[in-house]
């Protein structure tokens, strides 16, 4: 795991971010760690990068489908408030 990190983590990725997706690869693997080990290790860690590489793309997805999502909300606030406390209800009244 360490050798990992320390090859992984000089790409950018955190430690917390791959241990957790090695960790997802050796689950898919039944977590028999000799077989996952076994393909990280021939691999060169390319699984892992590609996991890690697909997790990135899809938080900046998230990311930015929310911001599209309330972008407009913050253009189009109102700029007074009528409510308990305002002039106009006292002159309606």
């Amino acid at each position: 795991m360490d050798a990992a990190i320390a090859a992984l983590t000089s790409l950018g990725f955190s430690a917390d971010d791959i241990r957790d997706t090695i960790y997802e690869i050796l689950q898919a693997y039944d977590n028999d760690a000799v077989i996952g080990w076994r393909f990280i290790r021939e691999y060169n860690y390319k699984m892992v990068v590609n996991m890690l590489q697909y997790k990135r793309m899809k938080e900046k997805q998230a990311k930015s489908k929310h911001e599209k999502k309330y972008a407009s909300y913050s253009a189009e606030a109102p700029t007074k408030c009528y409510g308990m406390n305002s002039d106009e209800d006292d002159d309606e009244a």
